[in-house]
């Protein structure tokens, strides 16, 4: 399942947005979840204890912390989520290019923009799916970059990963870790 955040100051635009990735979703073999957030820092403040997601739509221009502020922040934190920026000003396509962001759509072309912009955009996130370890429980998400795994190892009933900046945990046998691995 897909985790998608909207980051937007304007209430309508979000539940618009949100509708029109529901809708584009709907009859697909592909499952999301949608959060909405109508300020940066609430997103940046739920980012910061744990909770991750795969897409993220950030308005460029918000009060306070702004979308290219917040991007930076998020890659500090995960370089492989995808960021997509929105809004109504086409002189912020530039700040894109700064952050490694997937994409650029303008606000009144949502709805014209999105089904392409999907189709891209599930194409890279399923080329790069095969490079990352998922743990998913009710209340964690969390994508693991193959790349910084350098080993794993059993602690009683968890399979314990040590990656390069840090170690994770995850209650569940280290055969079947090595399974969902793929066993190299």
């Amino acid at each position: 399942m897909l985790r998608i955040a909207l980051v937007d100051d304007e209430q309508e635009f979000l539940e618009q947005m949100k509708g029109l990735l529901l809708d584009w979703f709907e009859g697909r073999e592909e499952f999301c979840h949608i959060d909405t957030f109508r300020k940066a820092e609430l997103f940046y403040m739920e980012s910061t204890e744990g909770k991750a997601y795969d897409i993220c739509f950030l308005d460029i221009n918000m009060p306070r912390m702004d979308g290219r502020e917040l991007a930076m922040k998020i890659r500090e934190q995960d370089e492989d989520v995808y960021i997509v920026f929105v809004t109504s000003h086409s002189r912020f396509v530039k700040v894109g290019y700064q952050v490694g962001a997937f994409d650029f759509i303008v606000k009144e072309e949502a709805g014209r923009e999105l089904p392409g912009l999907m189709e891209r955009l599930l194409r890279a996130y399923h080329r790069h799916a095969k490079e990352f370890y998922t743990i998913s429980t009710y209340c964690r998400y969390e994508k693991i970059a193959y790349r910084n795994i350098i080993f794993i190892y059993k602690q009683g009933q968890n399979a314990m990963f040590v990656l390069k900046d840090r170690e994770v945990q995850e209650r569940k046998a280290l055969k079947k870790v090595l399974e969902d691995l793929g066993g190299e």
